[in-house]
């Protein structure tokens, strides 16, 4: 119990699901025996059932209103829990103070943070902020400068009234199964941006059901880099995040991890002997392929490709209605999956690809290197000198037989 509640504490709240009303009730109580004494009083209990409301009260447990009770919403991850319908919405603040304000790299800063969004469910919207904010540094504006009209930050204030509409559901699937859950991580990378979506997939006896879990990405720098290395970092994240959720759902299996990629340039890499690139991708391609299966890496057209939402950037109304973002793309709720993966092989010819090069290397001893490298006989004596005993013999004798013959 006390491994498990590591896993589920986060900062000072814990977060917990199970099957059982009555399991739910004991754990509940072994938590605050446990915690108790850390001197940390777990209150505030509050649930998506009202049985276990009933049953938290009969057993003396501080209980919290519901969200439609109380004033204050609840939260839950920093996420806004309506617990009488299970659904979570992304909280924002100070959205009146940012539409009476002029224009400014430093307003387009704060609109960054406007929505706080930890499981990154909106990025495919709040990457166009991000990414204007990098043309506004590549174009030296100071943070009080006006910004022009062609620049496209008037929309945004606009588009953000319209995040609260945005409800995910708080349940993934109703019974979970070993043997029937799958999680698609599908990775992408543009000239801007390289990230990644990962998915729940559930198999059912005549069809198939996807969730989305998470998403995380990246700018690209500011300096020139190529396209393939883009999609390398990105697969890289992937592998880590793999690891991270590998741990945090201890029903995912090794075999039930598909990873998707609509790049066939990468996945030709990654099929490949490491050692025939360079050595900054050889270290990241021993990376993925210690927490990854080569065989399990397949291609997927970039329209499909749920990370390509995230490349691109969407407005927040298409975003509400994208299907391959919130559940996966509809090929992938077929029942068989593997003859949709293209398989490749690997490529004979990569920019990566590393130069044969060849390094001899002769070692000499050290009295004969003294004698022949150094030309002058008062100097030679004097090195010498400090040899030891034994090596100075040696030498000696070395020295008479050079000049004699």
């Amino acid at each position: 119990m006390t491994f498990s509640a590591l896993n589920e504490l986060y900062a000072n709240d814990l977060i917990r699901s199970d099957y059982s009303l009555k399991e739910t009730v004991l754990i509940s109580k072994e938590s605050i025996s446990i915690l108790s004494e850390a001197s940390v009083n777990m209150r505030q209990w509050t649930m998506n059932s009202p049985s276990l409301f009933e049953m938290w009260r009969e057993n003396y447990l501080e209980c919290r209103q519901s969200s439609s009770d109380s004033d204050i919403p609840l939260k839950d991850l920093e996420l806004i829990w309506n617990n009488k319908k299970d659904a979570l919405k992304v909280a924002f603040n100070l959205l009146q103070q940012l539409s009476d304000k002029i224009p400014t790299k430093g307003v387009a800063l704060s609109a960054c943070g406007v929505p706080c969004d930890p499981l990154d469910i909106l990025t495919p919207f709040t990457v166009r902020i991000k990414l204007l904010i990098q043309k506004l540094w590549e174009n030296g504006f100071t943070w009080d400068e006006p910004l022009p009209p062609d620049i496209e930050f008037k929309e945004w204030p606009h588009e953000l009234t319209f995040v609260q509409n945005v409800v995910v559901s708080h349940l993934h699937f109703s019974v979970m199964k070993t043997e029937l859950l799958e999680v698609d991580k599908s990775s992408g990378a543009s000239h801007k941006v390289y990230c990644l979506v990962d998915n729940f997939r559930m198999k059912h006896p005549n069809d198939a059901k996807g969730n989305f879990i998470v998403s995380k990405y990246r700018l690209t720098p500011l300096r020139t880099v190529t396209l393939p290395r883009l999609e390398l970092l990105g697969s890289v994240a992937l592998a880590r995040l793999c690891v991270y959720l590998s741990k945090t759902f201890p029903l995912i299996k090794e075999g039930s991890l598909s990873f998707w990629s609509d790049s066939q340039i990468y996945l030709h890499r990654v099929k490949s002997v490491s050692i025939l690139w360079k050595h900054y991708v050889q270290n990241k391609e021993n990376e993925i392929k210690e927490e990854t299966d080569p065989i399990n890496w397949y291609f997927c057209d970039g329209k499909t490709n749920p990370a390509s939402k995230l490349t691109r950037g969407i407005t927040i109304h298409n975003l509400m209605n994208d299907e391959t973002w919130w559940t996966d793309p509809s090929w992938l709720l077929e029942l068989d999956i593997s003859a949709k993966g293209k398989t490749l092989t690997a490529d004979k010819e990569s920019v990566e690809r590393q130069k044969a090069m060849m390094t001899l290397q002769m070692t000499m001893n050290s009295k004969y290197f003294i004698a022949i490298y150094v030309s002058d006989i008062l100097n030679l004596t004097e090195i010498s000198w400090y040899l030891n005993d034994v090596h100075r013999a040696e030498f000696t004798f070395f020295i008479s037989y050079l000049f004699v013959i």
